[in-house]
């Protein structure tokens, strides 16, 4: 029961900053996609540093420690890889001027 509000804390997670990040003008939503989805994929890296890539994609699922504790490292991945992505991707990929 606890795991799956975990799940949807990581996804939301993983979302907050492109979403965030769209008030700013300089922002794609070709960035802001990415963020979200390479959100997930940081906390799948960051497990396969830590780990090994069964633990990262582990943490997607249940992003708990070894403790059944919540795991604040791999949150904090979602957000600030979600957020590197976006600001990069937009720069990369901006949107087409109207």
């Amino acid at each position: 029961m606890f795991k799956i509000f975990l799940f949807a804390d990581l996804l939301a997670a993983a979302t907050v900053m492109p979403v965030l990040l769209t008030l700013w003008d300089r922002v794609s939503a070709k960035g802001a996609l990415m963020g979200a989805i390479c959100g997930l994929l940081s906390v799948i890296a960051y497990g396969t540093i830590t780990e090994d890539i069964g633990t990262g994609i582990g943490y997607v699922f249940s992003p708990t420690n070894e403790f059944g504790l919540a795991n604040l490292d791999v949150f904090l991945s979602a957000v600030i890889g979600s957020a590197l992505v976006t600001v990069a991707g937009s720069y990369a990929l901006p949107d087409e001027s109207a």
